[in-house]
């Protein structure tokens, strides 16, 4: 009778662990991916910058004895003007995605570390099942091992 119950503690055990560790592989896979795009955002938050200058250009054509037109100059600080309009407004999206990215990662965070203390105290808990006076011979073998002649607790890992 023992054995039998001994045998679904086990069995019940290694279900609850092997669907915790599918959490835990699920989150992480998230966490990876948002890691990623925040790098990408922080990376294109460094590299918004506006390089041409129009005054050096109209240095560059007149020391090549090219005639830089103030037209051609208005144009350029127009589209400078522009851009800068724009880089400023996808400047606000990125960080606003960063910020969320940095939320979700603090929730994944908390939710793995949750699931990693529920999966050690699935495994212990299983440990802790007596059998005709003695505790310890109903855990999963990955929680406990009898190295040294007497049962100890190891973490499900």
């Amino acid at each position: 009778m023992h054995l039998i119950f001994a045998h679904w503690i086990k069995k019940r055990t290694k279900q609850m662990v092997d669907g915790i560790d599918e959490q835990i592989a699920t989150l992480n896979t998230k966490r990876y991916s948002l890691n990623q795009s925040r790098k990408k955002i922080i990376a294109s938050l460094k590299e918004d910058q506006i390089l041409f200058n129009p005054d050096e250009a109209q240095r560059l054509f007149q020391e090549a004895g090219i005639f830089f037109k103030r037209q051609i100059k208005k144009d350029f600080q127009q589209l400078i003007e522009f851009n800068k309009m724009i880089t400023d407004e996808r400047r606000v999206y990125l960080e606003e995605g960063r910020v969320e990215i940095e939320v979700e990662l603090k929730r994944i965070n908390t939710e793995l570390n949750i699931l990693g203390k529920k999966r050690l105290d699935t495994c212990v808990a299983a440990t802790d099942v007596p059998v005709n006076g003695l505790v310890g011979f109903l855990g999963c073998l990955s929680c406990c091992s009898n190295t040294t002649g007497r049962w100890i607790r190891r973490p499900c890992f």
